[in-house]
């Protein structure tokens, strides 16, 4: 189980801002984060709740760069993809 999160704006357009919004947000609340969970056996329960909690704060930041853009929320540039043309 492997799940892939891709992040769109509110024109629901992939978008690297708001990818690299929700990296910087779930960072803030303690997670490293590139866009995948991998779960696996050596997580404990408390591994697991505290990605849940770092996303769940992760989402009401996002959810405010949907309606207010997310050049306001963003500290620095967009990433961009280094082999490959889309993130």
């Amino acid at each position: 189980w492997m799940p892939v999160f891709i992040f769109r704006n509110n024109k629901k357009e992939i978008c690297s801002g708001m990818r690299t919004l929700a990296m910087q947000e779930m960072i803030k609340n303690g997670v490293l984060f590139q866009g995948v969970f991998v779960p696996c056996f050596s997580h404990t329960f408390e591994d697991v709740e505290l990605f849940a909690s770092a996303f769940e704060g992760t989402l009401k930041t996002y959810a405010n760069a949907l309606q207010d853009g997310y050049q306001q929320y963003l500290l620095g540039e967009p990433t961009k993809p280094v082999f490959r043309k889309y993130l």
